[in-house]
């Protein structure tokens, strides 16, 4: 898999691309911990002052991609918890 999420600053503006144009973007759990991280990576950064988060092709994000987990639409599944993002304080 190539880089799902890109990170790009000019001057004081963060953009963070979802970058799975082929399934319109479509989160698998992968991409959401690369975005996640993005996430925090930039929350730390006190230089930015905007953020642009994008998706690459015609689509921002379908929504969850099902595909790489087949037992995605299982109650045990849709019960557990994705990783989630603090905030700084």
């Amino acid at each position: 898999m190539g880089d799902s999420v890109l990170r790009h600053q000019a001057g004081s503006v963060a953009t963070i691309t979802l970058n799975r144009p082929e399934a319109r973007n479509a989160l698998t759990y992968e991409t959401k911990v690369s975005l996640l991280d993005a996430l925090r990576d930039r929350a730390g950064d006190e230089s930015i002052r905007a953020l642009i988060i994008t998706g690459a092709g015609t689509a921002f994000c379908a929504g969850r991609t099902c595909s790489s987990t087949p037992t995605c639409w299982s109650t045990a599944a849709r019960s557990t918890p994705w990783p989630s993002i603090t905030t700084r304080s």
